[in-house]
Order: C-alpha cells, then structure tokens, then sequence
C-alpha cells in the first residue's frame, strides 16, 4: 500500500508499518546530500556516492571564492593540509577588512 510522507513523497510502506517518513527514501537521499554539501570542498557525486576536493591545489582554488561561513566549516575539515589552512585564515581577514 502506498502512501505520502510528511513531504509529499510517495512511499510504498513494509507491511505493518505506518511511518511513511521513516521509509522516505527521498528525503534520506536528500538529507545525505545535505551533510555531504556542509564540507565546502564538496566537489559532486559520483556514483552515489560524495567527492570532495582532497589536494591543497584544488582546495586554495576553492579558498579563493569562499565566504565567512564557508571559511569556518573549511577550518573544521579533518586533514587540512598547512598552505590551505593558512589561505583560509587569510581569506577571512580580507573578507572582514573589506566590510
């Protein structure tokens, strides 16, 4: 039996169940790609599955066009390569310096 989810996606249910959000593959889909698009080094998805950009020429490339909130998520990534960490910082003060 179908049914609608709290969002309007249409949701075929296991039987006996009747939380048609909880089975939404829809909105997992696009609550998942939500989390993978807070890393601003998000490059795509390929094969279902999240790309980031991972080397320090590919990321300062990016730093160069990012703004306040993009530059603090940048500085919580794990494994911040030194060069871009230190244009990030760099970026944040020209972006304070020309408000």
């Amino acid at each position: 039996m179908s049914y609608l989810c709290s969002k309007g996606h249409q949701v075929t249910l296991p039987h006996g169940s009747m939380n048609a959000s909880a089975w939404c593959r829809t909105c997992k889909r696009q609550a998942r790609e939500a989390r993978w698009r807070m890393n601003p080094f998000f490059a795509g998805v390929y094969n279902g599955g999240p790309c980031y950009h991972i080397d320090a020429t590919s990321r300062l490339e990016r730093v160069a066009r990012f703004n306040t909130d993009q530059c603090q998520r940048a500085l919580r990534v794990d494994g911040l390569q030194k060069t871009v960490r230190t244009a990030i910082e760099r970026r944040l003060r020209k972006i304070k310096e020309a408000a």
